[in-house]
């Protein structure tokens, strides 16, 4: 009778309550690795447009049957139609905002992991910068006993030591010594043009005094190729003396030489501890660097 059809549109409700939440699951699924559902076309289902869809067949079968059944039940069918799929559309609501949740949890997540990575390269750096400066030490100390020892006649080895605590393990050699000359030893006019600072005209104007020629332009542009310039070997040269540290050349590199270690003197990146001494082209020691500063050797 009545009582059956309405018992069996109630079923027929609660099945169709299933199959929008297996719609609604299937299609918010995806964003999970779920397998959204298709429809028979091949397109993707929209859950409103499913909602509507259903919606709009079951009211058209009840208003269908209004003739042969009581209108106080198709009614109350239709209500209990609604508030099923009112619940299901808070449980699509609920499922958007858990989405969100997971999304903001993993947005927070990614920016500690990040975090993280930030302060392990910040550690990292820390060390290199810490081991960098145990091996300059390391060497300075045997480049001083040596020299103590005997005559050390290297124009790079105690520049290549300077410049690493200037410039740090991340950097080689002839950038660290462009780098250097750039900010120390030439200035840069309106116009672009490059000229000898003053700190390198105090010290090559000292040096003048005890026989170097000091030609400024010939200077900036020895400087220029510096880092060629002291991989050079010096065989061809010898110092008359049993012991101590020297580097020189002719000119302009002994002029540049200059510059270089007084600069770096002055700085703290190289040891004042043991003089350096400046030599000509024949070997002959001619003056001494010594904390900054062009002095004359001493007895």
């Amino acid at each position: 009778g009545n009582s059956d059809t309405v018992v069996a549109m109630i079923v027929g409700a609660r099945w169709l309550l299933g199959l929008l939440l297996w719609v609604f699951w299937a299609e918010e699924g995806s964003s999970y690795g779920l397998r959204p559902l298709r429809l028979r076309g091949g397109s993707v289902a929209s859950l409103p447009h499913m909602y509507e869809l259903r919606k709009q067949s079951f009211k058209t079968a009840a208003e269908s049957g209004q003739k042969t059944s009581d209108p106080k039940q198709i009614k109350l069918l239709c209500s209990l139609f609604d508030a099923e799929v009112e619940y299901a559309a808070r449980l699509e609501a609920d499922m958007k905002e858990l989405k969100s949740r997971v999304e903001t949890d993993m947005k927070e997540l990614k920016s500690d992991k990040e975090k993280q990575i930030r302060f392990m390269k910040q550690q990292s750096k820390a060390l290199i910068r810490s081991l960098n400066q145990q091996l300059a030490d390391a060497k300075e100390a045997k480049l001083i006993q040596d020299s103590l020892q005997r005559t050390v006649l290297n124009n790079r080895a105690m520049i290549e030591i300077g410049i690493a605590r200037y410039a740090g393990a991340n950097i080689t050699l002839t950038a660290g010594i462009q780098k250097f000359v750039k900010q120390y030893l030439s200035e840069e006019d309106r116009s672009g043009k490059r000229s000898l600072s003053r700190h390198c005209i105090e010290v090559c104007n000292a040096v003048q005094q005890y026989g170097f020629a000091c030609l400024y332009q010939s200077m900036l542009k020895e400087m220029a190729d510096l880092p060629h310039e002291i991989s050079k070997p010096l065989h061809h040269m010898s110092v008359a003396s049993a012991s101590g540290y020297y580097v020189g050349g002719s000119s302009p590199l002994a002029e540049s030489l200059a510059c270089v270690l007084t600069k770096l003197q002055s700085l703290g990146h190289i040891t004042n501890e043991v003089p350096i001494h400046l030599v000509d082209a024949s070997g002959k020691a001619k003056c001494s660097l010594v904390e900054g500063k062009v002095l004359p050797i001493a007895n």
